[in-house]
């Protein structure tokens, strides 16, 4: 999906951000634009007193995940379809967007969730990118 050689040449302290909080059990911004192709440094800020669950299972999947933190701590599995998100912390993820698509994320763990809840808590967009023609 995404070669290892293009991985090395990525600084991470220079690409885009996406910045998401959590706080009052509602996600801010609820929705989110990506480019196709793009690396990003995709931060939730969790500013409630309970931990939050971070469903996001199409995204995740799509996504090739390189690396994951927990309030700074680095992960040892990067293949996740929900982050945990304890009270007071930030999950950091630093991902390339690798499949273009519509994908909502909710704040809940239960499979059925969307069936008690009336829908998801947001959404990712994930634009197709598109190529330079030449004419």
């Amino acid at each position: 999906m995404v070669s290892p050689k293009a991985l090395k040449r990525v600084n991470w302290t220079r690409v885009p951000r996406v910045n998401m909080r959590i706080r009052n059990n509602e996600y801010e911004p609820m929705i989110v634009q990506m480019t196709q192709g793009w690396p990003y440094v995709f931060r939730i800020r969790n500013r409630d007193d309970r931990a939050h669950s971070f469903n996001a299972e199409r995204f995740l999947r799509s996504m090739a995940v390189i690396r994951v933190t927990i309030d700074g701590n680095r992960q040892n599995e990067t293949c996740v379809s929900s982050l945990e998100i304890p009270a007071g912390a930030t999950a950091e993820l630093h991902l390339v967007a690798a499949i273009d698509g519509y994908y909502e994320f909710e704040d809940n763990w239960l499979p059925a969730a969307t069936l008690l809840t009336g829908g998801a808590d947001g959404v990712i967009i994930v634009e197709e990118r598109h190529k330079a023609t030449r004419d």
